[in-house]
């Protein structure tokens, strides 16, 4: 080409894959308007009727205005014969298109058909209808693309609380927001003909969020272009188990292990926490935290038959394992008080948030417990995903045995 047509490609049309990887921020230019080679059949699978092969050497670029300036694209479009590109337009842009290699290239502009032959100028004048005056709207129809039992929800229901922004599609200056109501819709204030993007930015509760872009375009005076929208329902849960020992004499310590204490959501929660509730008359002796599958910062909490919750320690890493001794006599509570309670509060936790290595309680059981009696010790786990709380119980179950006081003779 640069033989024949006197024009000569610039370096980086020939880099290779390797080269790329060395070039610094001296070829940012390059990468942020998408310049070099291009090669599309537009998905039809007929490259040589349709389809292009195409060098853009220099280009602006509108979400970048400031630092690239250009308002013009320079492209290098190589067609064969008998092959076209089809229709298309761009919202912003000026091309001077030049036949540098030679041949015919008809030109379809909407309705004229034009013929540039090699060493030809043509000019075309072109008569603009005038732009229509006037304003529209914009609404939004917000529905669950599937049912959300935890909600109540059927799939195709409005959904109310989806937020979403409003902007120039050509600027990407937000315009103002918009927040669907019960019948899930919400419409814009007048705005003038052009076009618009819309993009969710908050999603209903319990609903994931699709930020995906859609376009809005005001046509006519008087116009209310509508959108809709699906949201799909978050999988939303948690989870706790509990175990220990069958049997228990009276007197004896008794050990409970809790395990499978997770988040099961796939999105965040807040106040994350699991708790342990003691059957009464058993004395809580020591409690070791246990370890999580995400580092983050929790707080040990007690409470009493005679006090609300109170902190026993605070700022601790999940992901290392404590242990508390939390008798009577460790707590220094009063006589006659004892715990009740005991919970580990973890804030906001993420997705898959769960416990590693298992958290333990030792319990001291009473001396006068009569045989024959069950003790049931309760867990619970719980989180906020907006304003609804998730929770799971867990409980075990010991028999009080009493042995006979003349126990078996064994030996000689």
């Amino acid at each position: 080409m640069a033989a024949k047509h006197c024009f000569a490609l610039p370096p980086f049309c020939h880099f290779t894959p390797e080269e790329w990887r060395t070039k610094g921020h001296e070829y940012d230019e390059i990468r942020d308007n998408m310049l070099g080679w291009d090669i599309t059949d537009y998905g039809q699978n007929d490259f040589d009727r349709i389809g292009f092969s195409l060098i853009t050497i220099r280009k602006g670029n509108l979400k970048m205005r400031e630092k690239y300036t250009k308002t013009y694209a320079e492209k290098l479009p190589y067609l064969k014969e008998g092959q076209y590109s089809p229709m298309h337009f761009h919202w912003s842009k000026m091309e001077d298109i030049i036949n540098r290699g030679g041949g015919n290239v008809l030109i379809r502009v909407c309705n004229k058909s034009l013929t540039v032959t090699p060493g030809q100028t043509l000019t075309v004048d072109w008569l603009n209808d005038p732009v229509e005056a006037g304003s529209g709207r914009i609404q939004i129809n917000k529905t669950a693309a599937a049912d959300a039992p935890e909600q109540n929800i059927t799939a195709g229901a409005p959904l109310a609380g989806a937020v979403y922004t409003v902007s120039d599609a050509t600027t990407g200056k937000v315009l103002g927001t918009m927040e669907t109501g019960s019948d899930g819709t919400a419409q814009t204030a007048d705005l003038p003909i052009g076009r618009y993007l819309v993009a969710e930015t908050k999603a209903p509760q319990g609903f994931r969020l699709d930020s995906t872009p859609m376009v809005a375009e005001i046509t006519v005076s008087g116009e209310v272009v509508q959108l809709t929208q699906e949201d799909w329902p978050l999988s939303l849960g948690v989870s706790i188990r509990k175990s220990g020992s069958q049997e228990i004499q009276p007197g004896q310590m008794l050990t409970y292990t809790l395990s499978g204490i997770a988040n099961l959501s796939d999105t965040d929660l807040s106040q994350f926490y699991w708790r342990d509730t003691l059957p009464a008359g058993l004395e809580l002796l020591q409690i070791t935290t246990g370890t999580y599958s995400v580092s983050l910062r929790y707080r040990v909490e007690y409470r009493t038959n005679r006090r609300d919750y109170q902190v026993l320690a605070d700022g601790f890493d999940s992901s290392e394992n404590h242990a508390f001794a939390m008798s009577t006599a460790d707590l220094g509570l009063a006589n006659g008080e004892y715990v009740t309670e005991v919970r580990l509060a973890f804030g906001t936790v993420p997705a898959g948030f769960c416990s590693v290595e298992n958290p333990i309680l030792q319990v001291q059981v009473p001396a006068d417990l009569s045989g024959g009696s069950m003790i049931r010790n309760t867990a619970d786990v719980g989180g906020r995903c907006g304003d609804a709380w998730l929770t799971e119980t867990a409980s075990w179950d010991a028999a009080v045995r009493v042995l006979d006081e003349e126990q078996p003779k064994t030996g000689f």
